[in-house]
């Protein structure tokens, strides 16, 4: 009896090791796409772009010279990266959408063995996707309006939800507790990366709000911007690894090199008076409803 409660527990130690997180996980956002361009032209009343790829779908938007370029010089970086810290991607994977296959190819890594995954698809922007500004303000303006009031929840017309974008990244997680493998590189998009973001460093709908309309540019996602997520002590202080990515460091070898510092990321708990304090902050509008 003493024997099989030894086995079990060296087989459910054993099943804990085997499906640990990655030692190291880069995520890289796509280069420069066609549509980031239309966008901001259409922003600043040029839709002569956005009405071309009217007909089209997002999917397809390939990258610009620029976005190439900066794919290319992304690419030499973790070259370089990897072969200072004798690395190797075990497992590369990629968004389906033409602009992040592009990028991947134009990255160029080492012993490259890319997995499509649509989970790492851009959220879907449904009807707005291909609007003008003003086209968007004439069909929607009460629709866009209530982003403001709750972007997580907020759904684009026929689109999707910041909510149910989080649901398929924590699914893909799922997978990378069960790859096996120490080195991981995602080619994705900016929204994902938030994604990333909030379940890694347990951010509140509230705080995803706060670095959706932050002009700090260290919460934006630029284009092949790369954020490194390791279970490894960049200081070294200790040698064994952490259960969990407990560090963030954000690169942008595009546009001038390392944007931070490495970041510790939080283990966030609540007490109840904290949960009282927020839920009361958040139906503030409604308290003068005494029912």
């Amino acid at each position: 009896m003493i024997g099989l409660c030894i086995v079990v527990t060296i087989s459910n130690y054993l099943k804990g090791v085997l499906c640990m997180m990655p030692v190291n996980l880069f995520l890289v956002r796509h280069g420069e796409s066609l549509g980031n361009v239309a966008k901001r032209l259409s922003e600043n009343g040029d839709h002569s772009l956005i009405n071309r790829l009217k007909g089209t779908h997002t999917a397809h938007w390939p990258l610009t010279k620029k976005g190439k370029e900066q794919a290319k010089k992304t690419g030499d970086y973790l070259r370089q990266f990897c072969a200072m810290k004798d690395i190797y991607f075990d497992r590369m994977y990629v968004s389906s959408y033409a602009r992040a296959r592009q990028t991947a190819a134009e990255l160029d890594v080492v012993r490259s063995s890319w997995i499509i995954d649509t989970r790492l698809a851009e959220r879907d922007w449904g009807e707005l996707d291909r609007m003008t500004e003003e086209e968007r303000a004439l069909k929607f303006r009460e629709v866009i309006d209530m982003q403001k009031v709750e972007p997580f929840f907020w759904t684009p017309p026929n689109g999707e939800s910041f909510n149910d974008l989080i649901l398929r990244i924590r699914d893909f997680i799922d997978s990378l507790h069960r790859a096996k493998v120490q080195n991981v590189l995602a080619l994705c998009h900016g929204d994902v990366m938030k994604a990333f973001r909030i379940i890694f460093q347990g951010l509140t709908p509230e705080e995803y709000a706060e670095m959706e309309f932050s002009k700090d540019p260290i919460k934006r996602i630029h284009n092949c911007q790369i954020d490194h997520y390791t279970r490894r002590d960049p200081d070294l202080k200790s040698a064994e690894l952490a259960s969990r990515f407990e560090w963030l460091h954000v690169y942008r070898p595009a546009s001038g090199g390392p944007v931070s510092d490495w970041i510790k990321l939080p283990r966030r708990r609540f007490t109840s008076h904290e949960l009282a304090q927020q839920a009361n902050k958040l139906s503030g509008s409604l308290s003068d409803i005494d029912i």
